[in-house]
């Protein structure tokens, strides 16, 4: 595949199932994560809540407006940073319009897109500046 390319963008994100060593989880109130950027293969996320290597999220994303239903995200790596988790998802089977949206974003690196509110910034910022401590 050649240079990954790695993309800066926030977006909130819930998941309300899972598989994880074959079982599916349902969770009630859904597990909530912070998109903070994505590659040519998938996301990277932060929680407080953690998944385990392997485990397959379920999630619905919106890039730039566009919904992106029911990824199926296959947990690569998550590190621990005090009470948050980064979690680096390989999307499975990307659509070729999501792949596409990754490449107009990366062309377009310099833009500051996020999706987040003024609240959501904030807190956004203080999980950072949690993690960075």
């Amino acid at each position: 595949m050649g240079k990954t390319t790695t993309v800066t963008y926030y977006e909130r994100i819930k998941c309300f199932s899972y598989y994880r060593n074959g079982k599916q989880i349902p969770v009630k109130d859904g597990i909530e994560l912070i998109m903070i950027g994505f590659t040519d293969v998938g996301i990277k996320c932060i929680s407080e809540d953690t998944f385990q290597i392997g485990d397959v999220a379920i999630l619905n994303i919106h890039i730039d407006k566009f919904p992106y239903e029911k990824l199926m995200c296959n947990c690569m790596t998550v590190e621990t940073y005090g009470e948050m988790k980064e979690i680096v998802m390989e999307i499975m089977g990307m659509p070729n319009s999501l792949s596409d949206k990754i490449r107009e974003f990366a062309s377009n690196s310099k833009d500051d897109r996020l999706n987040l509110n003024e609240s959501e910034k904030k807190t956004l910022r203080k999980v950072f500046k949690h993690l960075m401590d």
